[in-house]
């Protein structure tokens, strides 16, 4: 898994990969290093990730937890319909903001 980090009032994190048990630790420290320069509010662009397991859930409980206890925003784009199902299985849709592609889920922002 890889990520790639455009910086601004809204930050995008683009992620590469499956999100599993041996990437969701580097996935969180990513985060972890963007919201430390000041960013809270992140989209995670998901378009290139087509597997996301239950560590992934985990991943995306603690990078949602650190925003908002900066009271930042976490939105997702681009999800796959694969991660989507696992999102819907486990309810995850219910506290995740979900977008079809990253322009959506800027907007959805306003003049953060």
């Amino acid at each position: 898994m890889e990520t790639t980090a455009t910086l601004g009032p809204v930050s995008v994190l683009a992620v590469t990969g499956n999100v599993d048990g041996s990437t969701f630790q580097q996935l969180v420290a990513d985060v972890d290093t963007v919201i430390r320069q000041g960013y809270k509010h992140l989209v995670l662009d998901f378009q290139g990730v087509p597997y996301l397991s239950s560590a992934g859930i985990v991943a995306l409980q603690k990078i949602l937890g650190q925003i908002n206890g900066q009271g930042g925003r976490l939105a997702l784009a681009g999800v796959t319909s694969e991660v989507a199902r696992t999102f819907d299985v486990v309810g995850a849709t219910a506290w995740l903001n979900l977008y079809p592609d990253v322009a959506s889920a800027m907007t959805s922002f306003g003049d953060a």
